[in-house]
């Protein structure tokens, strides 16, 4: 079994006071078609409902350090609107104003606005997901584990559904087609499955960690480093071979992945 990646170690160790609060992750976990979403870490879900492709969200507190260009996301430099950006309830007019209202530890304002120049969203950042069974194909006995899941990227930042009061942001296909590298529908890199312990195991842990892509890091390359179309698998489907003893950290390296920016676990 490989060592584990530290940014499973961290992610977990990150998690671990959430889950036992029932408090919201940074990474939101939907599947849209068994009206299922994983807010807390560590709840117990059942494999009908976790089976389907999930999409995400992320909270805005997470991409707080983060840069968004020609969007008014990032933290200004102006001491009004920082005081701005710390209130999660002042109305868009509150933040051009510079009024301040105060929210214990936010840095957003509700209302923001996240529409940028269709000409340059080609330069927005870029995420990608990866999701890991951690006590594959037993908790006593991860001999299989970490167990890749899926891998999806090419993710943005939802322009159209940022509403007042809003504290997660979703995330969707990339998918402009006058941009280099847009208009693709799909954007798993290896397909996504869902939790199937076997019968006689106690419950698997299933993580998902949510980085920014560094530019220039394409789907297709991500492909090549996870050996599609090599033995392992065709088009973005992988079997058990290439997906078994996934070894986290050597992607994150050969990627150049930096920090997690957000992650989420649920146990099935």
């Amino acid at each position: 079994m490989p060592k584990e990646a530290p940014s499973i170690t961290s992610t977990l160790a990150s998690l671990a006071s959430l889950s036992s609060t029932r408090s919201p992750a940074p990474l939101k976990i939907h599947f849209p078609t068994t009206n299922t979403t994983v807010s807390s870490p560590g709840v117990h879900l059942t494999k009908e409902a976790t089976s389907p492709s999930p999409i995400y969200s992320i909270s805005a507190s997470a991409l707080s350090h983060l840069t968004f260009p020609n969007c008014d996301l990032s933290p200004s430099t102006s001491a009004s609107t920082e005081s701005s950006l710390s209130s999660a309830s002042a109305s868009t007019s509150a933040l051009q104003s510079g009024q301040a209202s105060a929210s214990a530890g936010r840095r957003r304002s509700s209302g923001i606005s996240l529409r940028p120049d269709p000409a340059q969203l080609h330069s927005q950042p870029r995420y990608m997901v990866v999701a890991l069974d951690l006590d594959a194909p037993f908790p006593s006995v991860p001999l299989m584990a970490p167990l890749l899941h899926g891998v999806q990227a090419d993710l943005v930042l939802s322009t159209d559904e940022i509403d007042e009061g809003e504290e997660y942001i979703p995330l969707e296909v990339a998918s402009l087609d006058s941009a280099e590298g847009y208009g693709e529908c799909v954007n798993h890199v290896v397909d996504y499955i869902g939790p199937s312990p076997p019968p006689t195991s106690s419950p698997h842990r299933y993580m998902f960690m949510l980085w920014e892509q560094p530019r220039g890091l394409t789907r297709a390359r991500i492909a090549e480093e996870v050996k599609l179309g090599n033995g392992y698998g065709h088009g973005d489907h992988m079997g058990i071979k290439g997906r078994a003893r996934w070894d986290q950290e050597g992607f994150e390296k050969r990627l150049g992945l930096e920090r997690v920016v957000g992650g989420n676990y649920f146990v099935c």
